[in-house]
């Protein structure tokens, strides 16, 4: 063919879909200007042989204009609607066509593109369905002549419903249920599934959750019915699949084909940051896992949400069928894996699934209850930097359900009972100036944790999420057309939600706002300190520290696995720039040293990585100057406050750190009045004074240091027989070096 003109091409209308995707603006001219559902409708009513088009091609064609289709039903589109209106009894027939003759255990390969179509075809009515579920709110508030939306000059605009009502879908969901049972039943004796097929099966799940979670909302709901419905589902239909043979086979394939659990590294991690990309293939070339031809996610995501959906609906579902699923061994090793890999493929677009299914078994296990506590909870814990932007009402569902719950956090305190622990017990609290002293008995700490878990999650979630990302993403998941502006995330540095020290997030946005307001300021001194903290900010500094000391010492892995002890010590010692005196507060005091105790232990004091600096920091030594400054204005000689001023002081970090204190800033050197038994709780005197020190301008320094009194042996033991230390071993060199 040496010209395309005027031939049909799946190509320009992939090309629609994301132009349509973009925004509710771009598509309403796509369907509005240009007339484009006309000529959707005819590809998806063509019939290959009265066509001059190969088979494949014709299929093809069809799949992507039901895929543009599906978008502008997405917006709820006055003439998508009217179009699926038109097309209805169409549509009927080609879900009778796919009941009658398509099996998904026979011709797999033959029928592969049927496959495909059938999805995106289940994919329009179930958009369709989400706009017939808004059409009695929207006609009831249109009768109350309340608004539905606020424009931009804030005036509430009345939408009239949709054309498409609740009743106009009743032909739908026994037809696609009977596809489901056909499906699942044949896949329950095929030897042979394939990445389409699975999909297909897959939309009739999300067809059917999409149904029984808006029937609910609806005029003519009648829980009698639903319920009957909800248990024929559950116990003749899904339960005989979830048993099977073939769904244990699976189960065993999600390790293999999961994002998150690969190794492989980010095919966009050359990639500037201004260049969008989904990241389907790795670095080296390779397809992402989760695209290759056996995967199992196109079909277990959607199954495990609609389980959930129907277990939320029905208030006494059969828990057996679930908790067998729950406690699988392939689930188990499934989580068991996602905890122990190192997330690297995390970034990429496609890793929704993977989050997706994973906080879907999360959820199930927290409404039915599982054994595996522990193992669910590290799960949730590790999952939480992985969400995606768009997802955030996932955070906010983990925390409330699974992380921030006695429930899954009951384990913790069985664990102070242990004898690895009481050793722990014997850390003697660093002073602090107020008048109320910190606890650091991790028995105390642990009690009050677990007693205020609520408490903690309900502050993190207020701080981690705004209004506006939760009320977008809430849109998104719920398919609320009228209000839907973009199916896609604008592209921006990050995909991700949450840093890798999630826990810490609302201390740098406390410390964030801070520094604006001392930046604003006309007065030099009040550029070098922060104001005074209200009780607010010293509460959720608390909440921060507790859920922090609950990660390192409990789930120390899922927050230390691809995050270096020095980035969190970095996190924490914003605590002390939050404000001029947050840090005296008993309670931040005593799980700020917690905190401490968990990131030293194990020799995590040593090769700490100096070169990285915290966002917000020109450098790390940037970072040490304005700690040093803010340790001379406001610290009142607070002991967990010098412990942090004396982790660069160690001798394998450069020079320029003990420079820095000893020189440029020695006016904080009295205020540190740590003794050596206080210091060596954390971090032992050898790391210290070994190497010997060579720099001559540090031994200048600590002789000055000694001469001028500015430290002395009975107010700063540690100093003074640090610096001795070195000026006498200094010397001894010079001796030797003169008598040889």
């Amino acid at each position: 063919m040496t010209s395309v003109y005027g031939v049909p091409l799946k190509h320009a209308l992939h090309f629609f879909k994301v132009l349509a995707a973009k925004g509710r603006q771009l598509a309403s001219m796509l369907v509005n200007t240009y007339g484009i559902m006309s000529q959707i409708l005819t590809y998806v009513s063509l019939e290959p042989s009265e066509v001059s088009m190969p088979l494949q091609e014709v299929l093809m064609l069809s799949q992507e204009a039901y895929g543009l289709w599906s978008i502008f039903l997405a917006y709820g589109l006055t003439k998508a609607q009217e179009a699926f209106s038109s097309f209805y009894p169409m549509l009927v027939k080609q879900l009778v066509f796919y009941r009658e003759k398509v099996p998904v255990n026979e011709n797999v390969e033959k029928n592969k593109f049927n496959y495909d179509v059938g999805s995106h075809m289940l994919a329009v009515i179930s958009r369709a369905l989400n706009i017939a579920a808004s059409h009695s709110l929207l006609k009831n508030k249109m009768m109350l002549n309340q608004g539905t939306l606020i424009d931009s000059e804030g005036k509430a605009i009345v939408l009239p419903p949709p054309l498409l009502t609740w009743e106009d879908m009743n032909d739908f969901p026994s037809l696609v249920e009977t596809c489901l049972h056909k499906w699942l039943t044949q896949l329950m004796r095929s030897s042979e599934v394939t990445f389409s097929a699975l999909r297909l099966v897959g939309s009739c799940c999300n067809f059917l959750e999409c149904y029984y979670s808006k029937w609910r909302d609806q005029v003519s709901y009648n829980s009698d019915a639903c319920n009957g419905k909800i248990l024929h589902i559950s116990d003749n239909i899904l339960s005989p699949f979830l048993e099977s043979v073939t769904f244990k086979t699976l189960l065993k394939e999600l390790v293999l084909h999961s994002a998150l659990i690969s190794d492989l590294p980010p095919g966009t991690k050359r990639d500037p940051v201004n260049l969008g990309s989904l990241g389907c293939v790795t670095f080296g070339g390779k397809v992402i896992p989760i695209l290759q031809p056996l995967s199992p996610f196109p079909l277990l995501l959607p199954l495990v949400s609609l389980c959930l959906t129907l277990h939320s609906l029905h208030p006494v579902l059969d828990v057996k069928t679930v908790s067998t699923l729950l406690e699988s061994e392939e689930i188990g090793f499934y989580l068991g894996k996602f905890c122990q890999s190192p997330h690297s493929l995390r970034g990429q677009w496609l890793t929704r699934i993977d989050t997706h299914i994973l906080f879907n078994l999360l959820k199930l296990a927290a409404l039915k209850g599982c054994t595996k506590i522990q193992l669910y909870h590290k799960t949730a814990m590790c999952l939480m930097p992985c969400i995606h932007k768009g997802d955030e009402v996932l955070v906010k569902e983990l925390i409330n359900f699974v992380i921030c719950t006695k429930e899954f956090t009951q384990d913790i305190t069985d664990v102070n009972a242990r004898v690895d622990h009481i050793n722990l017990n014997d850390y003697v609290p660093l002073n602090s100036p107020a008048l109320v002293q910190p606890v650091l008995s991790p028995m105390e700490l642990t009690k009050n944790i677990y007693q205020s878990i609520t408490s903690i999650g309900s502050e993190l979630v207020n701080c981690l999420l705004s209004k506006k990302e939760y009320e977008s993403s809430t849109v998104l998941k719920n398919g609320i057309p009228f209000i839907t502006n973009g199916i896609t995330i604008s592209q921006t540095e990050s995909s991700l939600a949450l840093e890798r020290c999630w826990t810490l997030v609302p201390i740098k946005h406390a410390y964030g706002q801070s520094r604006q307001r001392t930046s604003d300021s006309k007065e030099k001194a009040q550029a070098n300190s922060s104001d005074q903290s209200n009780p607010e900010d010293i509460l959720t500094v608390n909440k921060c520290l507790q859920m922090t000391y609950l990660g390192l010492k409990y789930r120390r892995n899922c927050l230390l696995k691809d995050v270096s002890v020095f980035a969190w010590l970095q996190q924490l010692s914003l605590v002390f720039l939050v404000a001029n005196d947050t840090f005296l507060d008993a309670n931040v005091s005593s799980y700020l040293q917690g905190c401490v105790v968990e990131l030293l232990r194990n020799k995590g004091y040593a090769n700490l990585q100096t070169t990285n600096h915290l966002e917000g920091f020109n450098s790390c030594l940037a970072w040490f100057k304005e700690l040093l400054e803010q340790f001379i204005s406001v610290s009142y000689g607070d002991s967990t406050f010098a412990l942090f001023l004396l982790i660069p002081l160690q001798q394998y970090w450069p020079s320029e750190f003990r420079l820095q204190i000893w020189g440029d800033m020695l006016d904080a050197l009295p205020y540190i009045m740590l003794s050596e038994e206080q210091v060596t709780q954390f971090i032992p005197i050898e790391q210290f004074c070994e190497p010997a020190e060579e720099d001559e301008r540090l031994i200048i320094k600590y002789r000055s240091s000694l001469g001028s009194q500015m430290i002395s042996e009975r107010k700063n033991s540690f100093l003074y027989k640090l610096a001795s230390h070195h000026i006498k071993e200094y010397f001894q060199r010079i001796r030797q070096r003169s008598n040889t």
